[in-house]
């Protein structure tokens, strides 16, 4: 996580995010306060499916069933749960903003202290160097004497190869098993309930596969394009499912009729 999100347009959302939830969760709140404090209120707002009822239910208030406390936990805990989540998450950039700005500050500090103690500082370093020098050719003397091989640089320098090699293959693996798994989702939303929607899912799955299957290359760019479209009609695809759970869209395009379909 970068600490800096919260100084940036990241931040900016999960602020927003946060406000619109406490906002939600506030009004729910003072809602169910006065409907079950304020008895014209609720004769006003009447029973189930009622003129008022299906337009508080379109704003996002209902009526919560006392009675039924899983009902309860099921219309609060979305907003309950994206507030919370907003909120500790602020906190934590916010906490690592502070220490970094310190960290930083520190090392100014630091950085600009007395001439004289960096004068003595690069003395004692110059002094080091030059022990270090003179140990390094006593120990090269020492090993052109016994005739020796080098064999500790060369295994730490094996070590490294070798950790370089197995973290390119990891980073292959898991490139590999990305792909198939964004090709194996495309082919679930588009065979799972067909529509002209899911059609979309299931023409991009087939025309990858053939790509793959006539040994066509391509590359990262080009499919983490492919996922940035099919993320962007997805996005669209969720918003009409969404939309469509309404009483309103359910009036205008029956769930029978061929545009619902």
């Amino acid at each position: 996580m970068d600490p800096h999100i919260t100084l940036r347009h990241t931040g900016r959302f999960i602020k927003a995010v946060f406000c619109t939830s406490l906002l939600f969760v506030l009004a729910h709140i003072c809602f169910q306060t006065v409907l079950y404090t304020y008895p014209p209120l609720n004769i006003a707002i009447g029973d189930n499916c009622s003129q008022w009822d299906t337009i508080t239910r379109h704003i996002g208030l209902s009526r919560l069933p006392l009675d039924d406390p899983w009902s309860v936990l099921r219309l609060l805990c979305p907003d309950l749960g994206v507030c919370m989540v907003a909120l500790v998450t602020v906190i934590l950039c916010s906490r690592l903003v502070r220490n970094r700005e310190m960290v930083a500050a520190a090392n100014i500090t630091s950085l600009e202290g007395d001439p004289t103690d960096k004068t003595t500082d690069d003395e004692e370093e110059e002094e080091e160097e030059e022990e270090e020098e003179v140990s390094g050719d006593e120990d090269e003397e020492e090993r052109s004497l016994t005739g020796e091989p080098d064999e500790e640089v060369s295994t730490a320098t094996r070590a490294k190869q070798l950790a370089e090699r197995l973290k390119a293959t990891a980073r292959k693996v898991l490139r590999d098993l990305g792909r198939i798994l964004a090709v194996s989702l495309l082919a679930l939303a588009g065979i799972t309930l067909p529509s002209a929607f899911s059609a979309i899912y299931f023409l991009l799955f087939i025309g990858v596969c053939t790509w793959w299957a006539c040994h066509l290359p391509m590359s990262s760019l080009g499919f983490n394009a492919l996922c940035v479209m099919v993320g962007f009609f997805t996005s669209g695809h969720m918003v009409c499912l969404y939309l469509y759970q309404s009483l309103l869209a359910q009036a205008l395009f029956p769930p029978h009729s061929l545009w619902a379909r």
